[in-house]
């Protein structure tokens, strides 16, 4: 550490010895080095007096305190903490805010600055920067400097170095946003696939009932009176099997998004987000708690307050934009040049982490929140998570956040191009800057709600806020959400309504976030962005293909249900006959068992140029897999296995291995739950149609993609290759199991090698900044498991406890199993 002029010495306050300045620290050792070179012994002395206090009764007081045993350290040790404690103390009377108080801090500082290497000294120091507003910049440039002086700063002064330093800010954040993806529940939440499911089966519900209703006939029947006219030549009718011709045309009705349906998913038997402790039927993330259930998930504003790396962040931020910004571009930059054609987990974490601290400090009514450009949009996003689904007036406040930044960028043009005067600020206001004339629509909603409206602010290139925008929706819960809302619309306002995907207009502007969202990274590289449409392939072709594919669900259970209960209903009335398409309707299973599924199964394309259009969406547009993906996976929870199979086929054909082992981490690690389930109650085994596309061709290809992923997919050949508690046989023999491992082991090479890197430290045992445990959360909050974390951390691989958990295969042994018992004895610890 450089000294600063103004060393101790009683000239300070004009008494004798004035002017004169002792060298501290290295000057100091380096004084006292030269003396003793030079006069020896006799050097002593000289240091002595070179050293001693400058008041005339020193050399007396401390003549007398060694004749009382008393030390001339002991004394010079408690003449300084005198010192220290008087000077202290009128530190802390002075106020960084008054001018003249100002002035003699800085004088103070000055002074002193130079004792922040001595441990006895560097409290005075600590004190005067903590007082000051702002340290000046030439100290600041100097603790930028020195590492292990910036460690012990305070928390504001440390603030003040990082917005002064921007590598060192980056050198400290980095570590951490680096580490989120590693996060336990974090990773666990972004893998939840079928988190939102609940709502869809709710708006299937609802669908199903007014399907049912004694005005309308079953799906592919006749209709009533008024719907008795000839065919509409852009309706359904003609995509699926069971849509007859004679259905009328579609109603206006607007129907609720999907927001507080846990009563109807629990009726209708789907528990999603089972990963997260939902524990069944009605379970997880904001199905809230129904009678006889369990209780709900891990909200996120749990997952943020327990997450170590969020309140690290949050406590680095402070209240200080630059910081906030700063990390918000390590985010966007770590997401932009993330390496690959195909976007994972670990590369949507930033987007995850983007969005959660800015709810972090929105839950703690930070005005740095309120200065983002997309709080609005996470916040909306945010409420619609909390709820488990998108009302009507998130959809509503979705699209208006949207309309405002195509304003903005209109009125930016019109400015460039010399047009009229503008009605607003330079480039129009930002999203969410009318929060004095508007409040949020649902503030009550978000969990955490603050009392303040949106961002504020305008910027240069309006459209560039679509790039943060993309990133926010990319947060894997957010892409979650969205093509949940998109099925549940499927079932409320397509099949239920006779209405076509291209007429609702909330599916247009799902499909437009979804497709902003994927685009997001392509965006940011080309710094060209953009309000994409909704691909037409997808609108025009695929949710058509999935809503005749729904048609013919409910035509097959209520065909079902009529054939089970209908003769005891004829002539009985209206209430008799709709009494077989009541409640056992929705939580039958549609069509035949899993096991018994034998044939190949095919989807049922109404043309050859919509099964080319659907083909090349689902090879070329992530929004089109997200959506067929997120369909098979509620087609399993429904118990629909035909039309599961159906899809499922179609998606084995057409995900090439490299997207298989990166973009389908949530996917495969959801759809291996689900299937797991079915195995232990030996509704599944191999052998049949689902488990072939979806074991072998799907799961076995995605265990690369995420070591949860990979965990997962060994959990259900365990269960297959272990005897049920009840005692019926194991469904794999020991050697088909040897055959499913070694191809397991083969296809994850690289992410286990992943992990091993990453299982060397913690990244917060680095973190500078000096932070109570209590702020910055702890495994249990963070991860609901305690020490979970830990234990995954003692294998080699992060996957290596559940291999082991294989030596109890009844018949297992190395001769049977080669493969296995070479890798566990590759990785023995």
């Amino acid at each position: 550490m450089a000294t600063s002029p103004g060393g101790g010495g009683a000239g300070t306050d004009g008494s004798p010895g004035g002017g004169r300045g002792l060298p501290i620290g290295g000057e100091g050792k380096d004084m006292v080095h030269e003396m003793l070179a030079a006069a020896g012994p006799g050097g002593i002395a000289q240091v002595q007096e070179a050293c001693l206090m400058p008041y005339p009764l020193v050399r007396h007081l401390l003549g007398m305190l060694e004749i009382m045993d008393i030390s001339r350290v002991e004394a010079h040790r408690a003449v300084l903490q005198r010192a220290k404690e008087r000077l202290l103390s009128r530190v802390a009377a002075l106020s960084g805010r008054d001018p003249g108080d100002k002035a003699r801090l800085e004088r103070l500082l000055a002074g002193s600055f130079t004792y922040l290497g001595m441990a006895d000294m560097r409290e005075v120091p600590l004190a005067v920067m903590e007082r000051l507003e702002r340290v000046p910049a030439q100290h600041l440039k100097q603790l930028a400097a020195d590492t292990e002086v910036f460690k012990i700063l305070p928390p504001g002064v440390q603030r003040q170095v990082w917005e002064y330093d921007k590598n060192l800010l980056q050198s400290d954040a980095l570590p951490l946003v680096g580490a989120y993806k590693y996060e336990i529940a974090t990773y666990m939440r972004a893998l939840a696939a079928d988190e939102f499911l609940p709502g869809v089966a709710a708006a299937a519900a609802r669908a199903a009932v007014s399907i049912m209703a004694p005005d309308r006939g079953p799906p592919g029947g006749g209709g009533g009176g008024e719907r008795g006219g000839a065919a509409d030549a852009d309706s359904l009718a003609g995509l699926g099997g069971a849509a007859k011709a004679g259905a009328g045309a579609g109603r206006g009705i607007r129907r609720g998004g999907g927001a507080g349906a846990a009563a109807a998913a629990a009726a209708a038997g789907v528990g999603g987000a089972h990963m997260l402790g939902g524990g069944g039927p009605g379970g997880g993330p904001g199905s809230g708690t129904v009678p006889g259930g369990p209780p709900p998930g891990i909200t996120r504003k749990i997952l943020r307050k327990g997450s170590r790396i969020t309140q690290a962040l949050k406590g680095m931020v402070g209240s200080s934009p630059k910081i906030y910004n700063q990390i918000v571009e390590l985010c966007c930059v770590k997401f932009r040049d993330a390496e690959g054609l195909y976007v994972g987990v670990r590369e949507c974490s930033y987007a995850a982490l983007r969005a959660q601290l800015l709810m972090a400090l929105h839950d703690d009514n930070n005005p740095v929140a309120a200065r983002d450009r997309c709080h609005e949009l996470a916040w909306t996003l945010d409420a619609g998570i909390r709820a488990g689904g998108l009302s009507d007036k998130h959809l509503e406040k979705l699209g208006r956040f949207f309309e405002d930044i195509m304003e903005a960028a209109e009125e930016s043009e019109g400015l460039a191009a010399g047009g009229g005067k503008r009605r607003r600020g330079a480039a129009g206001p930002l999203p969410g800057g009318r929060a004095s004339s508007r409040a949020p629509l649902d503030e009550a909603e978000s969990a955490g709600a603050g009392g303040h409206g949106g961002g504020a602010g305008g910027v240069v290139e309006p459209l560039r806020v679509l790039g943060d925008a993309g990133l926010v929706l990319r947060d894997p819960s957010a892409l979650h959400l969205l093509a949940a809302q998109v099925l549940a619309l499927l079932h409320t306002e397509v099949v239920a309504a006779e209405r076509l995907p291209r007429d609702v207009p909330d599916m247009a502007l799902l499909l437009r976030l979804m497709q902003l969202a994927v685009e997001a990274r392509s965006m940011m590289r080309d710094r060209v962005y953009r309000y994409p449409d909704p691909d037409k392939a997808v609108l025009h072709d695929l949710l058509p293909l999935l809503a005749a594919a729904l048609v013919d669900s409910h035509a097959a259970a209520v065909k079902a249900a009529g054939a089970g209960g209908g003769g005891g209903a004829a002539g009985a009335g209206p209430a008799a006959s709709a009494a077989p398409f009541g409640p056992n309707l929705l939580t039958s299973p549609v069509g035949p068992e899993p096991a018994a599924l034998q044939e190949e199964a095919e989807v049922e394309f109404p043309d050859a140029g919509t099964k080319t259009r659907v083909c090349g969406a689902l090879r070329g547009n992530e929004v089109a897999r997200r959506l067929m993906q997120t369909f098979a996976l509620e087609r399993l929870a429904r118990g629909d296995y035909m039309t599961a199979v159906k899809f499922l086929s179609l998606l084995a054909r057409l995900l090439v291995p490299a997207c298989l082992a990166v973009e389908a981490a949530d996917f495969a690690s959801t759809l291996a739950a689900r299937l797991a389930e079915l195995v232990k109650a030996r509704r599944l085994g191999p052998g049949s149609r689902l488990w072939v596309v979806a074991v072998d061709n799907l799961l076995v290809g995605a265990v690369d993609a995420h070591t949860q992923t990979h965990e997962e997919v060994l959990r259900l050949l365990l269960a297959a290759a272990l005897p049920t508690p009840d005692g019926r046989p194991p469904l794999l023999t020991p050697g088909e199991l040897d055959a499913y491992l070694r191809l397991t082991l083969e296809n994850s090479r690289r992410s286990r090698k992943r992990y091993k890197k990453f299982s060397g430290g913690d990244a917060l045992a680095r973190f500078p900044m000096c932070l109570l445990a209590s702020d910055i959360g702890s495994d249990i909050g963070s991860d609901g498991w305690p020490g979970i974390l830990a234990l995954k951390l003692k294998g080699a691989d992060g996957v290596r406890s559940v291999y082991e958990m294989f030596r109890r295969v009844p018949g297992i042994n190395p001769d049977v199993a080669p493969a296995l018992f070479e890798y566990l004895a590759e990785t023995k610890q």
